[in-house]
């Protein structure tokens, strides 16, 4: 013995206004269960009839036909009833479907609700609904069955299409597509075309274009906006896109918050990757994610990290805590660098919680108490430059293309005592002769050695009075500077 379980039946075309309207075929999607007498499901291809009936028992028939090649998979089967046999009835009466499988009779009727009797009384007898075309009346939907089980439900023309509960504003919108829940496209007063909700809950979509694709509570309401899901998310200006999450705006032109919580993109063409609480408020400004981050410059850009701040134009802050880029083309990177002025660069290492911050514009300025090396990733000093390689040389150079007076070069080293100048001078300065190298004092005011491109060597009072090949050293690491025969010290 054969069991039939209903799963559903709902008529889906349903154009019925009296006697004008009665030779319209109507199609109701219909699906059941077959399972034999101990429950299990059925599997196959079975001939099932079906047939509708004015009354529970007995009555009248009023439509019948056979699909004779139905498919069972697991139990389950569906069909659109119509499409062999048109049902011209205009359910204005109660009305029970027979259904026999291969031969065996169902032991009872089956009554249709309300629903159709529903879809009757606000589509059938609505003109907007029952619309004409070349003088014959034509259904909403039109069917594209592309296998025994599917079939593709389409309007009939360019009509909007909406869930139960959802709104649909303006004279336009027969452009509109809401299938979301208790949600709004278009805005009263307007009419705003091509307005889309693509599902979820409480979600509008009231801009020219404008999309939410799903989720909670989310608003797309600038011409073009986009909100992808999420919740609670807007979009509120022309082009501004919010890819998802939670809380996020974009309310610059072109503006776009890629996701994460509490993020804002207000000003035109800036962005916000992801991450909490991140501003973009800066014309195409850009923060990547992180935590508290803002970029006001123009063109500024954050990374990610931890409250850093990007306010020059075209300043940049590479990522790390407490940073601040704050002249234009600046840099500032690892732990409160504050690269404050015109084309500085700034790096912070984190051995000190205490700002290091700029003095001048154009500065390059390090904090790395572990030393920088250059050509060694272990450095023994505050700077330690090394090469490795066979044959190769290893030099800190360091040279002056100013041709003019007081075109200084060399090293400073300073302590608390004195300062120390190695240096090499120009010739006007008449503190050394032209092209010499000369070690001063500042406290002294004065050099006290000097050694000169043609190997002399002199002291403050001479600065090139001897001959480098007549110095001699002598024990007790005394030094004598010798002219001719007669030797100094």
């Amino acid at each position: 013995m054969i069991r039939l379980s209903v799963i559903f039946s709902f008529i889906i075309l349903f154009l019925l206004t009296g006697l004008c309207l009665a030779g319209i075929p109507q199609l109701i999607n219909y699906q059941g269960m077959l399972t034999d007498n101990s429950g299990t499901p059925l599997n196959g291809t079975y001939s099932i009839a079906f047939k509708i009936f004015n009354a529970e028992s007995d009555g009248m028939e009023k439509w019948e036909e056979t699909q004779s090649s139905v498919s069972v998979a697991n139990g389950l089967f569906n069909v659109i009833l119509g499409s062999v046999t048109p049902i011209e009835l205009d359910f204005s009466e109660d009305y029970w479907l027979d259904i026999t499988v291969g031969g065996e009779q169902m032991p009872s009727r089956l009554k249709f609700t309300s629903v159709g009797y529903a879809y009757r009384a606000q589509w059938s007898d609505t003109a907007n609904y029952a619309r004409a075309t070349g003088g014959e009346s034509v259904s909403p939907w039109r069917f594209r069955v592309t296998d025994g089980n599917d079939t593709t439900v389409i309007t009939s023309s360019r009509w909007g299409v909406a869930r139960y509960g959802c709104t649909l504003y303006g004279n336009a919108d027969s452009t509109h597509v809401n299938l979301g829940n208790f949600s709004v496209t278009g805005e009263s007063g307007q009419n705003y075309k091509y307005c889309t909700v693509g599902g979820g809950y409480f979600n509008y979509a009231s801009g020219i274009s404008a999309v939410v694709g799903g989720g909670n509570s989310n608003t797309a309401s600038g011409e073009y906006a986009t909100v992808g899901g999420g919740r609670s998310n807007t979009a509120d200006t022309t082009n501004a896109t919010v890819g998802g999450g939670d809380r996020n705006i974009a309310s610059g032109y072109t503006a776009t918050v890629g996701g994460g919580h509490s993020n804002q993109a207000d000003t035109n063409y800036a962005t916000v990757g992801g991450g909490y609480n991140n501003t973009a408020s800066g014309y195409s400004a850009t923060v990547g994610g992180g935590n508290h981050n803002i970029t006001s410059g123009y063109s500024a850009i954050v990374g990610g990290g931890f409250d850093n701040t990007a306010s020059g134009a075209y300043a940049t802050v590479a990522g790390g805590s407490d940073n601040t880029a704050g002249g234009s083309y600046s840099f500032a990177a690892g732990r409160r660098a504050k690269a404050n002025h015109l084309g500085t660069f700034v790096w912070a290492d984190s051995s000190v919680n205490a700002d290091f911050a700029s003095t001048g514009n154009h500065q390059f300025l390090i904090r790395a108490s572990g030393g920088v090396g250059i050509g060694t990733n272990s450095p023994d000093e505050r700077l330690h430059i090394e090469n490795s390689e066979d044959g190769s040389r290893s030099f800190l150079q360091i040279e002056t293309s100013h041709a003019s007076n007081w075109g200084e070069t060399g090293l400073r080293i300073k302590t608390p005592q004195n300062t120390w100048h190695l240096r090499s001078d120009d010739a006007t300065n008449n503190n050394i002769p032209d092209g010499s190298l000369g070690l001063r004092s500042q406290d002294l005011g004065s050099e006290v050695m000097v050694w000169t491109e043609n190997g002399r060597v002199g002291d403050r009072n001479d600065k090139s009075r001897y001959e480098i090949s007549r110095i001699r050293a002598y024990q007790h690491h005394q030094l004598q500077l010798c002219e001719g025969q007669h030797c100094h010290g």
